[in-house]
This record gives structure tokens, C-alpha cells and sequence, in this order.
């Protein structure tokens, strides 16, 4: 009945083609120093989205976005990676200094990143690496002024096959030591062999050349990827949903190489009146990781909660969370939780304004100290006390930011931002 009633206004089959099909160009320019050291990138990209309802209505959308970047790793004490962004939610441009915002910890990682695409020598080795193994699988047909290379599903999985191993030694040396071997088993114990991901047309890469360079270049995809048993290979359960678990797909693109060692890089002439700061797109950022943390009388919780459930029910159109899982992934060992003949009673010194929270299974209010508050019936499922997300935002102060169910692994994640910082 509701799809009868949905038909009447949208044609579905020319709506969902119309929904997957876009047009899109994209500039990329680049401007390296021979050493890899000094880099200025910038990526912009115009697109055309027609979307068909109906046979009277058709609906065009045009989206811009642009990136633009500066990496210097000549000091690798102080590295500088600046950021320039915009997108079709703002009508601004975004400015950004990457390593004000992450810790330290964080801010090696990306170091070590920077690092490693930035090795001349590195580089040039990976490339030759990677063009042997792609040579060594693949279908390539040389010409005068091209060259074809052609790679079909099975080839496909043999140079995944022969690039993990190979990806993880040169990525070795930048892992955390205590990641090494759990990592280096998960990549032991991952096979392709027997999934399917390329459709009969494959991967077909044709490089054009003009004077001795390449000019252009053109490339196709023909996806057909069959989810179901990827799903069972790395989960080793059976594929039992509706879905029959296969996306079909193709993507072809022309790219055109110019201005081969005299790029420069147009950045965006940035104004008060057309830019912002990131601190002033998302305030509570700012300053995050400049709070001195005490050990000895830890701040709780941290300004995110966040978990997973097996369910997460609605009632009357309210979500609802389990009570346990939330308070003990918000306050950890700090807080005492205590179920006694259908009441519970929870204390932490670092609950908000209060230090005791009872309720009982069955009414639909919660006790702070001794005060009522009306949050929506308590109820036990499957030995889980679920409470209504109310709680959270009314009685803590928290803003309930995501509910998500996967459908792949049947399970649910919830979080919720809290006023701490």
C-alpha cells in the first residue's frame, strides 16, 4: 500500500538511475619541490546531478567543492599542514591548521604519514614496485602513441593478493610497535581468493602520449561487487537478508595532464567577509586538547559517550539506550551501579549537579538526589535495563547526536555529545 502510494507521485526505476548517474569534473593541481618536501595541492570539482520524480517534475543540481593545502615537512619538528575547504553546506571558506587541532599523539601519526609519502626515495620505489605488479597480472598492449592495460577480476585479486603483504612491509616501520603483530596476523589471515568484485569489462586504463609524455588518459571501471560473499568470508556467517547482496556499477573518466613543471596552485583570495576560522565553525574544538587533565581527580565524562547495543528501541518516537552500558562508558570505574528486586541506583561524585540516580523498572521517572524527573517507562529486555535517550538530555544536559543500525553485523551504535568542555 505504501509503495502503491509513493508510485503515484515518483516513477521509481527512471528516479533511482537518474538518483546514481552524475557528471562531474574535477581540476587538480600541483605544485611539489623535487625533494617532496614542500607541497601546494589544490583539488576543485564541479558535478551536475539531475534527478527525474516523475514525468513533470525533474529536478538539476549543480555542486561545487574545493580543497586546497600546504605540506611542509623540511622542519619534521614543526611541520606545517594548512588546510583551505569549502563545500555545498557552506557558503564560506573554512581555514585550517591541521596540527592545532590534534594531539600529539596524533599529530606523530600524521608525521609519520607525511614522512612516508614524502620519501623521494621511497616513492620512487613504490612505483616501480607497484608498476611490476600490475604488469605482472595484468593484460597491457603497447602502441605508438598509447598504452592499454587491462585487468579482468582475477587479475584484480591477485594484485590485492600480492599487494597486502607488500603495502604492510613498507608500512611496518611507522606502526606503533605494540600494533605490529596484530596487524601483521589480520593480514595473514586475509584472502581475496573467490570474491567478486569487477564485472565482465573489468579495470581499462588508456594512456595517450604526445612528444614522448602522457597527455591524457582514459579510464573505466565495471563494478559488480557480490557483498554477500565478502560477508561471509570475513564475518563466516551465512548472507540472510533481503538483499540478494550484489552492486552493479560503472565509472569512466577522462583526465588531461597539463602544464607539466609550471603549475601554480590558485588558492581562494581569502577575506574576513568570505572565510572562516574552524574554531568558529565548530567551537567546541577549540582549545580540546590544551586542558589539563588531572589525574588525580579525573574530569568525567569526556565531552563524547559513545557504545554499542544490540537494540535500540523506540517508543512513542523516542529511542531508547541502555542505562548501564551508557553511564559506565561516561564515567568508567568512577560510578557505582546497584540492582536490587526491580530498583536500580547508580552514584558517581561527577554526575552533573547530583550524586544519585534511582529508578525503578516499570514507572517512568528517575530520582536525582531524592527529586523526581519524568523520563518515559524503564524496562528490562533480554537482561538489559533500556531507558528512555530523555534521560541523557533532559536530566544530564547531553545532546543525543547519532543512533545507527548496521545492517551487516545486526547491531547498533548510539552517542551522545555532553557539555564537559
Amino acid at each position: 500500500g505504501a509503495l502503491e502510494e509513493i508510485e503515484k507521485h515518483i516513477d521509481m526505476e527512471p528516479f533511482l538511475k537518474s538518483l546514481l548517474s552524475y557528471n562531474e569534473k574535477a581540476l587538480i593541481e600541483a605544485d611539489i619541490s623535487d625533494d617532496l618536501k614542500v607541497a601546494k595541492v589544490g583539488i576543485t570539482t564541479q558535478s551536475e546531478h539531475g534527478v527525474d520524480v516523475n514525468k513533470n517534475l525533474g529536478i538539476s543540481l549543480k555542486v561545487s567543492t574545493g580543497i586546497w593545502m600546504v605540506i611542509d615537512m623540511r622542519d619534521i619538528e614543526n611541520p606545517v599542514l594548512d588546510v583551505v575547504y569549502s563545500n555545498p553546506s557552506l557558503n564560506k571558506y573554512v581555514r585550517l591548521n591541521v596540527f592545532e587541532y590534534v594531539s600529539e599523539d596524533e599529530k606523530n601519526q600524521i608525521t609519520d604519514a607525511l614522512q612516508m609519502l614524502t620519501d623521494k626515495d621511497s616513492a620512487e620505489r613504490i612505483k616501480a614496485d607497484v608498476a611490476r605488479i600490475v604488469k605482472k597480472y595484468a593484460k597491457v598492449k603497447v602502441k605508438f602513441s598509447s598504452c592499454e592495460i587491462k585487468i579482468d577480476n582475477d587479475a584484480f585479486i591477485d594484485i590485492l593478493e600480492d599487494l597486502k603483504g607488500y603495502i604492510f612491509s613498507e608500512a611496518k616501520p611507522y606502526i606503533a610497535e605494540e600494533d605490529v603483530k596484530e596487524i601483521e596476523y589480520y593480514i595473514q589471515g586475509l584472502s581475496f581468493e573467490g570474491l567478486q568484485f569487477l564485472g565482465d569489462k573489468g579495470i581499462v586504463y588508456t594512456y595517450n602520449y604526445r612528444n614522448k609524455k602522457i597527455s591524457s588518459i582514459n579510464s573505466s571501471l565495471d563494478v559488480c561487487v557480490d557483498v554477500s560473499k565478502i560477508y561471509t568470508a570475513f564475518s563466516g556467517e551465512e548472507w540472510n537478508f533481503i538483499s540478494n547482496g550484489r552492486i552493479k556499477f560503472t565509472l569512466s573518466a577522462t583526465t588531461v595532464l597539463s602544464k607539466i613543471g609550471s603549475t601554480q596552485v590558485q588558492f581562494p583570495r581569502l577575506t574576513d567577509k568570505n572565510s572562516l576560522y574552524f574554531e568558529e565553525l565548530y567551537p567546541y574544538y577549540g582549545g580540546y586538547y590544551d586542558y589539563e587533565y588531572n589525574e588525580e581527580e579525573p574530569l568525567y565524562p569526556n565531552w563524547y559517550v559513545g557504545g554499542e547495543a544490540v537494540a535500540l528501541p523506540v517508543i512513542n518516537g523516542t529511542i531508547y539506550v541502555p542505562l548501564r552500558s551508557v553511564l559506565e562508558n561516561a564515567y568508567e570505574d568512577s560510578v557505582d551501579i546497584k540492582f536490587e528486586e526491580g530498583t536500580i541506583t547508580a552514584t558517581c561524585e561527577y554526575f552533573p549537579e547530583f550524586r544519585t540516580l534511582s529508578l525503578t523498572v516499570g514507572d517512568t521517572g528517575v530520582y536525582t538526589d531524592g527529586e523526581r524527573n519524568e523520563i518515559g517507562i524503564i524496562y528490562i529486555e533480554n537482561q538489559t535495563t533500556y531507558v528512555s535517550s530523555d534521560l541523557f538530555v533532559n536530566v544530564f544536559g547531553w545532546e543525543f547526536s547519532d543512533a545507527t543500525h548496521y545492517m551487516l553485523d545486526d547491531c547498533y551504535s548510539y552517542s551522545f555529545i555532553t557539555s564537559a568542555f
